[in-house]
């Protein structure tokens, strides 16, 4: 699959082997290497099968040697500048990809019903927008402070998407279950035990069956609320990185300063903290226990119900 029909760049298209092979790929079908080569061998062609004379054999050396010198000038001289433009090339993809998949996110929030997570997926990518837009526009200094400030906002983002989209997954689950239905169902089953009790005993079957429905229907409720908390926990923590985004493009507004270099150092350890808290949050939502059995729980008693 190309990237142009859909593969974001990955981590390892910016490693130095990488960039490498695509600048010595780039320069092989530059047009001055190109060009001259395909010159050279239709003179060679020519030579074989019609005419070898002085003038064709000129013409196809020349045509050679041209084409050879332009691709050391290229790859040896000016690999550099190749290198530079094939990297934010690179970077100009994620970011577009980055555009699409936040689009994708909130248009599947809002087709799930989900608006406070459009409406969070909307400004985390503008509150991250600014941010990328500034540091882009000002053409930071270079130095290691600003590069791990630019990767930290990144992070951030990423973070902040990643968070949505699980707090998206939890609110389709929880759109599964009619947890009213499952609630009066609850209340009457609840009236009607002491009844069967009285009429029948205790230990009847059909107190115990009855017995059973109920204790399935509280844990369904109780995993419903424990998922609609975990829900509530992971729409606070991405209005936390949001926050973190915004409060960064204000710290780093004076970036022009003597100060800038401190001053992104520590907006930079601030967005380092707002994700390690948020990575911790997730994991811990998303690893005390696997959610995939209650998720296909709450699919098939909402399957049932229709």
């Amino acid at each position: 699959m190309t990237q142009q029909q859909g593969e974001k760049p990955g981590a390892e298209k910016f490693s130095a082997g990488a960039v490498h092979r695509a600048v010595l790929a780039e320069t092989l079908q530059h047009p001055l290497t190109v060009l001259p080569a395909a010159v050279s061998a239709l003179s060679g062609l020519y030579m074989g099968l019609i005419s070898f004379d002085p003038g064709s054999f000129a013409v196809g050396f020349g045509a050679a040697l041209f084409g050879a010198a332009a691709w050391v000038v290229n790859y040896f001289f000016r690999g550099e500048r190749f290198a530079e433009a094939h990297v934010r090339k690179l970077r100009a993809e994620r970011e577009r990809f980055k555009q699409i998949e936040s689009e994708a996110l909130r248009a599947r929030c809002a087709a799930a019903g989900f608006e406070q997570g459009a409406e969070a997926v909307a400004d985390m990518t503008r509150a991250f927008g600014k941010l990328r837009q500034y540091l882009e526009d000002r053409a930071a200094d270079g130095s290691l402070d600003a590069m791990r400030f630019q990767v930290l906002a990144e992070d951030t983002y990423q973070q902040g998407i990643a968070i949505l989209q699980a707090a998206l997954d939890s609110h389709r689950a929880l759109a599964e279950i009619d947890t009213a239905k499952l609630r009066r169902e609850l209340a009457e089953w609840e009236r009607e035990l002491p009844r069967l009790e009285g009429q029948f005993g205790a230990d009847d079957a059909r107190c115990e069956a009855l017995r059973k429905r109920m204790d399935s229907h509280r844990r369904r409720l109780g995993l419903h609320d424990e998922r609609n908390d975990a829900l509530h926990q992971l729409l606070a923590e991405a209005e936390v990185l949001e926050s973190a985004l915004e409060s960064a493009y204000l710290e780093v507004l004076d970036l022009g300063r003597d100060t800038a270099v401190a001053g992104r150092s520590e907006a930079a350890e601030r967005l380092a903290t707002a994700i390690g808290a948020a990575r911790r949050v997730e994991d811990r939502l998303r690893g005390t226990r696997d959610s995939r059995e209650e998720d296909e729980l709450y699919r098939r008693e909402g399957q049932r119900q229709r």
